[in-house]
Formats: C-alpha cells, structure tokens, sequence
C-alpha cells in the first residue's frame, strides 16, 4: 500500500478528465444547431475589434440589438451619426445592417474553451448616439 497517495491522485485525475468529457459532450449536444469552435487552452488578452461603422441617424427609426451575450452599452456620441462597434473573440460573428430605417446588430458567441487560464476578453458592442435620437431601442437574446 505504498502507492496509496498515487493511486488516489490517478482516479482524481480521471475523475476529472470524465467531467470534462461529458461537459464537452452535453454542451455539443445541446448546441448541436450552432458553429461553435472548441479550443483546448486560452491564454491573456484576446480581444478584437470586429466590427465598426457610422450611419446617418435620419436613415435610423429603430435600433434592434441580438447578442448571446455581449454587454450592450448605449452611450450618448460626440457627432450626428450613429456609430457601431463591436468587441469580441477573433472569428465571432458580428454585423450590424441597416434595412428600411431599421438598424440591426448581432454578435453570436461560438467560442468555447476548454482550459482558460488568465484569459479575458472584451465581449461588447457599443452604440453611440446623438443626443436628440428618439427612435426606438430594443434588445433581444439570442
């Protein structure tokens, strides 16, 4: 019974080896309909700009926001257009199009990974607004 202590690490181990296993499994399962990317490690900043644009605010009666899970952050802008910009993970999906005085921005998160350590990034999408807007704003989850 010398090996006692390295016997309880080996089934520590596999132990959490097996969880990560089924986590990777049930999220794949559960997600099966979306394009997400699994990486093993994450490690520092990550950040990108993804997205940025102006638009004419005349040509802007309402503002629709989608995300996964972005922070959505309206802020009042120093010009008289609307301008968009986006942060995330490299490869995410953001846009934001204007059809029949209706802007529209998404982002969807499809990044997971399985190690992050010191890891962040900046997951937000920013709209800046002339003070006199008084069209309609509307965010949804996706």
């Amino acid at each position: 019974m010398k090996n006692k202590g390295a016997v309880i690490a080996l089934i520590i181990f596999l132990v959490v080896i097996i969880v990560v296993l089924i986590g990777i499994m049930v999220c794949a399962i559960v997600n099966k309909d979306k394009d997400y990317k699994v990486s093993l490690f994450a490690f520092g900043n990550k950040t990108k700009m993804l997205f940025q644009n102006e638009y004419n605010i005349g040509d802007i009666k309402n503002i629709v926001v989608n995300s996964t899970s972005s922070n959505v952050k309206f802020e009042e802008g120093s010009s008289d257009k609307a301008k968009v910009t986006i942060y995330g993970l490299e490869g995410e999906n953001a846009s934001a199009t204007l059809n029949e005085n209706k802007l529209e921005i998404s982002k969807e998160n499809n990044k997971i990974y399985i190690l992050a350590l010191f890891f962040w990034a900046r997951d937000e999408i920013i709209v800046e607004l002339p003070k006199d807007y008084t069209g309609e704003i509307r965010s949804n989850s996706i």
